[in-house]
């Protein structure tokens, strides 16, 4: 750099020290033009020593400057060099912090993938545990089915034995106009051996005698005539929730006359969640009379052949949507949801199954139909009370009930419904709490709960009776 170039310093902390050099380099610049121009003449010796002790005192001044630059450059670029270092150290860290996130991730993304493997082979030993459980089920179903049918027939064997005795009684021991014994009638004066001529009794059926044997308790039991059963007709946009435990399954609470009114040309969508091959084969085959029939279940084996149409669930609320669509396309439709408080035992909420069911009513109501819903009151407690309440708000209740057993909850539930107003259906019995009170096979009653009295029902014919 020559004398005449002014010094370029950017630095902030060296602008004074720019400022004064250029100034003393201006008067020195001047000073050389103006010797440079010929004027030496204007100038002493002794302004000329002054003029050069200056141009000395401006040289070291520059380098003094020089040295002050050359150690702020100096401070300056250490700094550098050390925050640099510092954002090395932590882009490594943070580098090592996101191969350890990574390596993280993916040994939760392969723990995931063992775990849903798990969960699937899980869900398929569940499946077949189910399809065993159910077997089992109807096999046990089945053999209790024998072992009643071989009681009926007992009970058959025990009524035409009873029978054909008093007839050999009476037959051997009824006294003639003579004075004779009617045996004695029977021999013939020709003949060398005697006969005794016994009736043979008339084989009944098991309806027959089943029919038999309650008659024959209701009248050993009561004196008055039984009340006549309560007309039950399906209105139009009416919704019924019929209410059971687990001794009355649902194949026969769809024996109830709302099934038997429904029109056959009326479309019925039957939705199955039973769990049990037997109940849901019992219902389709009491169904199966109607003409135009859907069945959506999530068991379809456990129909064997049926006339109608057949639509195989995967999971519950495809249940629910091809309802809709069936009560879309349909005029007058009938919707049956059989054994819905499985799903409670499943998992389901009864504020989304009241939701859901709420849905289908709208829609059934839209299209001049029906529903029935029936919930078996053995599941659990507080969530079945919980879907009864829901439900109770816009339908016509009916509570099937077997002979109650004090203190279960059952019983408690079933106090629930018919305090609520709520009707019973005696499904295969005529008593509820035997000793204290006779009920009509088949006939409807209407109960109310009284904190005082206890329970009390009203019928036709009938007259008020406390339990």
């Amino acid at each position: 750099m020559s004398d005449s170039e002014p010094l370029k310093v950017d630095c902030s902390s060296c602008r004074k020290w720019r400022e004064k050099y250029l100034a003393r380099n201006k008067e020195l610049n001047e000073l050389k033009s103006l010797k440079n121009g010929g004027h030496d003449n204007l100038y002493s010796q002794e302004n000329h020593d002054n003029l050069a002790k200056e141009v000395e005192r401006l040289k070291k001044e520059r380098g003094k400057i020089w040295m002050d630059l050359e150690r702020e450059e100096e401070l300056i670029t250490n700094n550098l060099q050390k925050k640099m270092e510092k954002l090395e150290k932590e882009k490594e860290e943070l580098e090592t912090k996101l191969s350890s996130a990574t390596v993280s991730m993916k040994n939760s993304v392969d723990d995931f993938t063992v775990f849903s493997s798990r969960v699937e082979e899980l869900e398929n030993e569940i499946k077949l545990l189910r399809n065993e459980n159910y077997l089992l089920k109807l096999k046990l179903a089945r053999e209790e089915e024998m072992v009643s049918e071989l009681h009926q027939e007992k009970e058959e064997l025990a009524v035409a034995l009873e029978a054909d005795e008093e007839l050999f009684f009476n037959t051997a021991t009824s006294p003639n106009p003579n004075g004779r014994h009617r045996r004695q009638r029977t021999l013939s004066s020709n003949s060398t051996t005697s006969s005794l001529i016994v009736t043979s009794p008339v084989k009944r059926t098991r309806t027959q005698s089943a029919e038999r044997g309650l008659s024959a308790k209701w009248l050993a039991s009561t004196t008055s005539d039984p009340p006549q059963p309560v007309e039950i007709n399906m209105k139009p946009s009416n919704f019924y929730a019929i209410f059971h435990n687990i001794k009355c399954p649902s194949s026969y609470v769809l024996y109830h006359p709302l099934i038997a009114s429904v029109p056959d040309e009326d479309p019925i969508f039957f939705i199955s969640f039973s769990q049990s091959f037997f109940h849901i084969s019992s219902i389709c085959k009491r169904l199966s009379i109607k003409k135009n029939l859907t069945i959506a279940t999530l068991f379809p084996t456990a129909i064997a052949s049926a006339s109608h149409v057949l639509i195989p669930l995967e999971n519950v609320c495809q249940a629910f949507d091809a309802a809709k669509e069936f009560i879309e396309k349909h005029s007058n439709p009938v919707v049956i949801v059989e054994d819905i408080s499985s799903l409670v035992v499943l998992g389901k909420g009864s504020k989304e199954l009241a939701g859901k069911v709420s849905t289908l009513w709208h829609l059934v109501q839209e299209k001049n139909g029906n529903m029935i819903v029936s919930c078996d009151s053995s599941a659990d407690f507080t969530d079945s009370c919980d879907l009864v309440e829901r439900l109770m708000s816009c339908s016509e209740l009916y509570l099937c009930l077997r002979p109650l057993t004090s203190g279960t909850s059952s019983e408690i539930e079933g106090q629930l419904i018919l305090a609520k107003g709520g009707r019973y259906v005696c499904s295969d019995t005529p008593f509820l709490h035997e000793s204290k009170m006779n009920l009509h096979f088949g006939s409807m009653y209407h109960f109310r709960w009284n904190d005082t009295l206890g329970l009390q029902c009203f019928n036709k014919g009938l007259s008020k009776q406390t339990i």
